[in-house]
């Protein structure tokens, strides 16, 4: 609480308490994007990933939303999407943000996630990730948007395991997601 204290003219000195009370500013918040949209990856099984290396501008820092460039690529696939940050072990969850309900559009859009369970002072080396969730059966699936080459301190991953970890287990050469990270 903020206490003022001060005189009236000619009276004595008062005390009073106004009960106002001051934090520290909030860190001020960055955006890495990547808005280049030249291909897809199909999320066949089930992950996508941005491994973040020595001298990515989001390495040490947190984490505060993640868009994802999606659409659906086949089908009418059901189930979530969900985000999450791994640590370079490739197995460890860090964070996980809040599901969303699976692209129904054939067209590119933004998904967003703005809710992580943790905050997370990310490292060279660690991953953040789309994983998907299917409940539909069949020839159902859906993209992330790509470009059609690597952007520096960048490289992207995939995960094939049918049942997570490891969540990424293979690197795709000459991409990087279309996404943009807010850190701060």
């Amino acid at each position: 609480d903020m206490k003022i204290h001060g005189t009236a003219e000619g009276a004595s000195l008062s005390k009073k308490d106004f009960g106002v009370a001051f934090t520290a500013a909030a860190a001020p918040q960055s955006t890495w994007e990547q808005t280049s949209q030249t291909g897809y990856q199909v999320l066949d099984p089930k992950i996508i990933s941005l491994k973040m290396l020595s001298g990515f501008e989001v390495v040490d820092n947190i984490i505060s939303e993640v868009k994802w460039y999606l659409r659906v690529f086949e089908g009418t696939p059901t189930g979530t999407i969900q985000c999450k940050i791994v640590s370079s072990d490739k197995n460890t969850v860090l964070a996980s943000s809040e599901t969303l309900a699976m692209p129904t559009s054939g067209s590119f859009a933004y998904f967003t996630f703005s809710t992580f369970d943790n905050d997370v002072t990310i490292l060279a080396n660690f991953y953040v990730l789309i994983q998907t969730t299917y409940t539909s059966t069949g020839d159902n699936s859906i993209t992330v948007g790509v470009t059609g080459s690597t952007i520096t301190n960048t490289e992207m991953w995939k995960g094939t395991a049918e049942t997570p970890p490891p969540y990424v287990t293979s690197q795709l050469a000459d991409e990087t997601p279309t996404m943009a990270i807010t850190y701060g």
